[in-house]
């Protein structure tokens, strides 16, 4: 417990393979911390684990992860990106609370759970995405949000609208009218919402050759992507969950 709480002048952290789990407070207040890497076999973040690392940007949850702790990351006010892997189960109380950079959250299909005010505070989360059903859900979630928009894969089951006080909206972007001009291949983005999606290229079908090219988020249900295709010979597209 609180193994390097208070620690302010810790800049970055690797947890190796072998650690299983995080200790509560473990990281507590460490106001320097700016980089973590949580190693393969995690599977438990505590209670307020890295709650006041105001320099955290982005944490990476891998596979192994099912619980996320109370207040987990609470007061991270620069944490921007959230990845969270395909084992996550459980999001506790408060865990991305008064995180003031986040802008955007996908929820995995595995998760089942999301505590009270888990993304509550903040002010500018803007988007979320739900891989899967609908998690089982506490009070105030989302309070002191704006208004983000909640979105869901278009055949995932179990979903009625509204949810937590929002409308539900399909993910469900669309290209349409491509065309080459002048040397740049580009098409236009449909859909039900004003979400936002990664596009990925390929020069082929294979899983590993996929490349994010960008990030778009639809204005009034459109966008237009454009890019240069001047030496390439064969190129595929295709659309993913930020």
């Amino acid at each position: 417990l609180a193994t390097f709480q208070g620690c302010t002048g810790l800049a970055a952290v690797t947890v190796p393979d072998t650690v299983t789990s995080l200790g509560n407070y473990a990281f507590y207040g460490c106001t320097g911390l700016e980089a973590v890497t949580l190693g393969s076999h995690v599977a438990t973040l505590g209670t307020a684990v890295f709650q006041g690392c105001t320099r955290l940007a982005e944490i990476i949850l891998p596979d192994s992860v099912t619980t996320v702790g109370p207040f987990a990351f609470f007061g991270c006010d620069l944490l921007a990106r959230v990845g969270m892997g395909n084992a996550l189960t459980t999001i506790g109380q408060g865990a991305f609370q008064n995180c003031g950079a986040l802008r955007r959250i996908t929820v995995p299909a595995s998760v089942t759970q999301i505590g009270s005010f888990a993304f509550a505070g903040g002010g500018n989360l803007a988007e979320m995405y739900f891989l899967g059903s609908p998690p089982a859900i506490g009070t105030g979630v989302i309070d002191g949000q704006p208004d983000p928009g909640i979105f869901r894969l278009p055949k995932a089951a179990g979903w009625s609208s509204p949810w937590m006080g929002k409308t539900i909206v399909p993910w469900d972007p669309v290209a349409a009218n491509p065309a080459v001009t002048g040397g740049h291949f580009g098409f236009t983005i449909t859909g039900s919402g004003d979400f936002s999606c990664i596009i990925e290229a390929s020069p082929d079908l294979s899983e590993s050759s996929w490349t994010p090219l960008t990030l778009m988020t639809l204005d009034a249900g459109t966008a237009v992507f454009n890019e240069n295709i001047t030496g390439k010979n064969q190129r595929f597209y295709r659309f993913k969950v930020p």
